[in-house]
């Protein structure tokens, strides 16, 4: 049976939670500070303009039961267990931009109201694609192009604080990880990296985040009943990464199930686990003809003639700079591996992965700290990658010390284990703990922050210490 077009689905979702969870009138609430709660907070500006919201903690001896909501106003309260005292939020109005998407039953016209953010937008937009749950009864993803117009014919290019313009985004639930904080934390992480390097290409100096990418959270409300916790981010297209004026420009993605990692070679970047994004109308060299001349250059080259050869296909120390975070955020999916392409080398970037620090399945099991580390083979003179990716093998093997120098380098700085939990605090901070809690109703039996943190640590007091000693010696 042939499935209806994506505005009719969007839109009976839309209307069966009118029905169904028939929204109340906002009411403006402040959070009521009880007098049994000392305040804590955690305040860090982000490139959207938002600021971590106060986070209220009970006073020495007391103790706050359960939150219970009304999904369909977002309004919700927990009680003190010693003395009583009750605290009272609404979600909608707690400091998390919220997304209002509604849509006119006659026109089919998609409504998209954003506030809270430092870059506001009340518009009409049109679905380029949507992935619906397979019980129609939540979103798990849309592309939408905001317009200026109702009947879709003028895109409405439009400016978050510190993104570039653009008029093409992406709303993301992410499952077991609320508002892609492993996810966003990579990122993070990324753009960090990548602003450290000795050498970082022009192209990419000159983009807003470097090469990589940026989301924030925000809470979604579909026909006024709150739906869940979302990231709200930059397209992954040409204006993300500078690349319009550029007619033989282009963005490959890997998509994650292990062919890309091989960098197979592909005629069509399908058989090969890769997909073109997006790419100019010149006619320059396409980028696959070129990732499959580096595929070429990686399966036949020896040592030699590879470490004089291989920088005019690929931007080495971005692909090193890639291998190591994989390696210490405990990636091995590389679903959020790119290959931006300017008409010369391919530059690898990271743009992020819910898999980061060993999670899987949408963080519901998760890896041991141990697996897919880099290690020797048994006769000391040669890596092995530790997982099926020869791109991470031969750079092991031809730029050793260039690769151990770097490593060296990041563990001193960006890769401690208390710099990795600080980024990972500040995107967690991004969230109130009641949005925390209203989330989980919609996802019961997922960790809270909380016990995301305290994994995510023992994760890392664990994995930073193996991979220290395999690029301190022989590991075998």
């Amino acid at each position: 049976m042939k499935k209806p077009p994506v505005w009719k689905r969007i839109l009976a979702l839309l209307l069966l939670a009118a029905v169904i969870c028939p929204a109340a009138p906002a009411a403006a609430e402040e959070i009521i500070v009880p007098t049994c709660t000392q305040d804590g907070y955690a305040l860090m500006r982000h490139p959207d303009g938002t600021v971590t919201a106060r986070r209220n903690a009970p006073a020495p001896g007391h103790s706050f039961g359960p939150w219970t909501f009304d999904v369909r106003t977002g309004k919700g309260s927990h009680v003190c267990q010693v003395c009583g005292t009750e605290e009272v939020v609404n979600v909608r109005e707690e400091g998390l931009p919220r997304l209002l998407l509604s849509m006119d039953e006659d026109s089919g016209t998609l409504w998209v109201e954003l506030s809270g953010s430092a870059g506001d937008v009340s518009c009409p937009a049109q679905v380029l694609s949507a992935d619906i749950a397979e019980d129609g009864q939540s979103v798990l993803s849309l592309s939408l192009r905001l317009l200026a117009d109702d009947d879709g014919t003028m895109p409405l290019d439009h400016v978050f604080p510190g993104w570039p313009a653009d008029d093409c985004y992406t709303l993301t639930a992410c499952g077991a990880d609320p508002a892609s904080v492993r996810a966003m934390t990579v990122a993070a992480l990324w753009r960090e990296t990548a602003a450290s390097r000795a050498q970082l290409p022009e192209r990419l100096r000159m983009l807003p985040f470097l090469g990589g990418t940026d989301g924030f959270p925000l809470t979604l409300w579909l026909s006024g009943s709150f739906s869940g916790l979302y990231l709200w981010s930059p397209r992954l297209d040409g204006s993300l990464f500078g690349m319009y004026r550029d007619e033989n420009a282009a963005v490959a993605v890997s998509d994650g199930r292990g062919a890309g990692t091989r960098f197979s070679p592909s005629t069509d970047g399908e058989n090969g686990g890769w997909s073109v994004l997006w790419k100019g109308s010149g006619s320059g060299q396409p980028v696959l003809s070129r990732l499959n001349q580096l595929i070429h250059i990686l399966e036949s080259s020896d040592d030699g003639t590879l470490s004089h050869t291989l920088s005019r296909y690929l931007d080495v120390d971005a692909a090193i700079d890639l291998m190591i975070l994989t390696y210490a955020l405990g990636l091995t999916d590389t679903e959020g591996t790119a290959l931006l392409y300017y008409g010369e080398e391919l530059i690898p970037a990271l743009l992020g992965a819910e898999s980061a620090f060993g999670a899987e399945k949408g963080g519901q099991s998760f890896r041991d700290a141990s697996d897919s580390l880099p290690k020797r083979t048994n006769d000391g003179k040669h890596w092995q990658a530790g997982m099926d990716h020869p791109l991470f093998e031969r750079l092991l093997n031809v730029f050793e010390k260039r690769v151990t120098e770097r490593y060296l380098a990041l563990r001193q700085t960006l890769l401690t284990e208390e710099h990795i939990l600080s980024v990972l605090d500040g995107q967690m901070g991004r969230i109130p703990a009641a949005a925390y809690a209203l989330n989980a109703q919609l996802n019961p039996g997922d960790f809270s922050d909380q016990e995301e943190r305290a994994r995510i640590a023992a994760y890392l007091r664990s994995r930073l210490p193996l991979l220290d000693a395999a690029f301190g010696g022989n590991a075998e």
